[in-house]
Parts: structure tokens; sequence; C-alpha cells
């Protein structure tokens, strides 16, 4: 899968890919980076200045399915639309970062709702695969131990080990599965935490007029093999999650770990005003 990285907070998250075999990751900030896809683009003031002058590379993306990540806030998002028609062959995802109300100025607010609203009505429209929708804020307020020094680290960890993570689940083969009508149209997403043990879950978006919720589990293969009281929890955990279903998953670590992803095809309002 092709990682896209736009602008510092994209390309701060898109580098962590680079852990990852499985990723081929691209670069696109104005600031210099390392790696063979990386590109730096001229700084410019507005949207509209990046969206005219961005360059014609000639590269062939390595793989057929994309993700694409950038912040909603600065005026380099004004580059998204041309840098993502070079992916135009792959079946692209959005990652969409929504910045922190007290850190926006008034003009990069009006830039954050230009591309906030425009990439959720082309991923509505079927250009995209779908959107996923994350906010900063919420995110600083469900990871612990938080600093200055280390918020965003923390938090573009967090991002990145999930939408990997997501990435995994959808690309394995459950050891059991609830089945759900899926609706291919509900294309705009957020994603979160999930705790079967206590059924507690953590969104990073909250997403308005939900209309489905999938529940990826993974669970070491010794609990798998030995808690007879496992199926029993999982089941009653869900009795009353209406419009949802579960898939476990084995794994060799000594620990579980589970995401949601909840879908709509409800356009979401803005962050703030």
């Amino acid at each position: 899968m092709n990682i896209i990285g736009l602008g510092q907070c994209g390309c701060n998250i898109a580098e962590i890919f680079n852990q990852y075999p499985q990723y081929e990751v691209y670069l696109f900030d104005t600031e210099k980076r390392s790696g063979k896809n990386a590109r730096v683009l001229k700084e410019y003031k507005t949207h509209k200045d990046y969206e005219e002058n961005f360059p014609k590379y000639k590269f062939k993306p390595k793989h057929n399915e994309s993700i694409f990540i950038c912040a909603t806030s600065g005026a380099i998002t004004g580059a998204s639309l041309k840098l993502l028609h070079h992916f135009k062959d792959t079946k692209i995802r959005l990652a969409l970062i929504l910045p922190e109300q007290s850190e926006m100025l008034e003009t990069y607010a009006m830039q954050h709702k230009l591309i906030f609203n425009a990439l959720q009505d082309y991923a509505r429209s079927g250009m995209f695969k779908d959107v996923i929708l994350i906010s900063n804020e919420i995110l600083e307020n469900t990871i612990p131990n938080l600093t200055f020094l280390n918020k965003y680290d923390k938090i573009n960890e967090v991002i990145s080990y999930s939408l990997h993570t997501m990435n995994v689940f959808e690309n394995t083969k459950p050891v059991s599965k609830t089945k759900i009508d899926h609706k291919d149209h509900c294309r705009i997403l957020s994603i979160g935490s999930y705790d079967y043990k206590i059924n507690e879950e953590n969104m990073y978006f909250s997403l308005d007029n939900v209309i489905e919720s999938v529940y990826y589990i993974s669970i070491p293969q010794k609990t798998l093999e030995e808690d007879f009281e496992l199926v029993k929890l999982i089941k009653d955990n869900f009795k009353e999650k209406n419009s949802s279903s579960y898939q476990v998953y084995s794994n060799n670590s000594d620990y579980d770990y589970g995401i949601v992803v909840k879908r709509t095809h409800f356009h979401q309002g803005q962050l703030f005003t």
C-alpha cells in the first residue's frame, strides 16, 4: 500500500509507516525530508497558490491502494487534488487530521472549512474509497501522560498505529465474525480503540448519524484456546449494539487489542465555526 503524507502533520505521520515493510511512503512538504520518495514543495500563503503551482511529477505508484494523510488547517492542503491525481489509478483512502480550535488562526479556519467540506463531498461521490476523520483535540484528551514536548509525537503514533491496524484487519481472515448488511455508500468514517474486556470504546472523532459499526478484536491464541468464558463475554457485549458487527482475530503476542470503525453517509458538520 502507498502511504502519502502532505504537509508537516501528514508527513510526520506517514514517516512512521517506514517501520512496516508492506508500505511505500511518499512525502510532500515544504521542508526537506529523507527518503527516496520525498519531494520538496515551494511554500505559498494560500490554497489557491498551492493548487495552481503544484509541480508535474513523473512517477508510478508502487501499489494499487493508497492512504492519503494530511491536516485540514494549512494552506498546503490546496495541493491535495493535484497531488492525488498522481495516484488516480489507485484506490485512495483519505485520513484527515482535524486541528485544535485553540490553535487555529482565522485564515487557517477558513482553509480548514474548505478542505474539510470538499474532501468529504469527493469521498461521498465515490471519487475516493472513503475518508477517515480524526480529531487532534479528542486524541489529546484520550492519550495519557502527554507533555508539551511529546504531545504530537504520541498523537501521531496513535494515528499511524490505528490506520496500520485497520489495514491489517481488513486484509486478514478472522477466526470468527458476525455479519452485517454493509452499505457501500457509507464512506465517511471515524476510528477508535476498543477494549472488549470492559466493553469500552474511545472514538477519535465524534461521528454524527452512525449507520454501521465494525469492532475488530485481536486476542492471543492461547486465550482463544483456553478461555471458555470468552464467547459468552463477547456475544453479551454486542447484544445491545445496534447495526454493529464484530470480527475476532488471533495473535501470537501476550496481549489483546481492538479498534472500532464507525461509518455513515451523512456529511459531517464543521468542527468549529
